[in-house]
Order: C-alpha cells, then structure tokens, then sequence
C-alpha cells in the first residue's frame, strides 16, 4: 500500500509540473491569436462602441493585414509608427506588426509636427500606419482607414516572435528625445486564451 500511495504521490507532483509549465509558457502573438480563434472562433474579442469583432475575424484580418504591410517591406525587428487614435485599427496594427515579428512604434497623437518630425527621423521605421501631420521621405505612409487587399491570404503566417514589446519615446528633457526600445523579445503566456476581450 504505500508503494502505491507513493505512485499516486508522484503521479500528482507530475501533473502539477506539468500544469505549471504549461502555464508559463511563453508563446508568439502570432500563435495566441490563432490559438484563441481555435477555441472559441465566435467570442468578441475587439469591441468598439457598435462594433464587435470576433476572435476568428481577428486572427484573419490581421494575418492579411500583415501581409499588407509586409509588401511593404515591413520584417522582424523593423520599427513601425502607428498614428492612429484608440480604436479597432490601431490594435489590429499593432497585432499584425507583432506578427511579422516587427516592433510598435505609437508615439503620442498630440505632439506637434516638429516633435513627431524629430521622432520619425530618429526611429527610421519602415513603415507609418494612420495621418502623421508630417511626410516622410524615407518609408511609406498608410493612412487611416486603410484597408488591405481582400486578394492577399488570411491564411496563417510563418510564427516568429517580435524582437521586443514596444519602443517608445522619451520626453525629451535632457535635450533630443530619445528612442527607448523594450528589451525582451515579445511573447505571450499560453494562459492568454483566457483572458476577457479587451475593449479599445
């Protein structure tokens, strides 16, 4: 009997290591999107005013959106400045920046031509999602409302995990502002599908 209870014993502290480990993991956005889709394709998962979007619909329109922007030229560790307001779109973009493995760049919607000028010339980033009151000569602009062509594929992308989570800028008060960029590659606990939809 107790050799037994000592199988019983170490058939929990398994089950228990294995429940944590999976609990841990880390996986890319790319697959906890696709991941979420699978397990409840119906569920709202971006939900804006009257508008509800399903994770299923999620999952494919950021898979061509990111598409889209990968014609652009967009790849892993690329910065890409999103200038849109809260909303649908802009979270949309930033999944399917994280997608190709690219980093976000929001920076703040109420600086002034000159600043958001600096900042662009600064970060270089491939791409500019949304209305920047200034234009860029060096990368592409897409602007707001911009929809990607229904003939590019909402089939899953090749998973990779983005360089980092975000960069931002600083304010500046030392002088020029600065590009401060967040260290870890970017990556979600697997215990992300069951997390609330996030309402913009």
């Amino acid at each position: 009997m107790p050799m037994m209870h000592q199988h019983i014993a170490d058939g929990r502290e398994q089950a228990t290591a294995q429940i944590l480990e999976q609990a841990v993991a880390a996986i890319s956005i790319l697959k906890a999107l696709a991941l979420l889709a699978e397990r409840d394709p119906d569920r709202p998962i971006l939900i804006e005013d009257e508008s509800v979007v399903t994770r299923a619909e999620c999952d494919s329109s950021t898979n061509r959106l990111a598409r889209a922007y990968a014609a652009m030229g967009v790849g892993r560790g690329d910065f890409v400045s999103v200038i849109l307001p809260n909303s649908i779109a802009f979270i949309e973009a930033i999944a399917a920046i994280w997608k190709l493995g690219a980093v976000p760049k929001p920076p703040p919607l109420k600086l002034a031509a000159k600043e958001l000028s600096e900042i662009i010339a600064l970060a270089k980033p491939e791409l500019i999602v949304g209305n920047p009151p200034v234009q860029s000569e060096t990368c592409a602009i897409l602007p707001q409302g911009f929809t990607p062509d229904t003939a590019l594929s909402d089939a899953p992308l090749p998973d990779v995990i983005a360089t980092h989570f975000k960069a931002m800028t600083s304010g500046g008060i030392t002088g020029r502002p600065k590009i401060i960029v967040l260290g870890n590659p970017h990556s979600v606990s697997i215990g992300v599908a069951n997390d609330t939809p996030p309402h913009p």
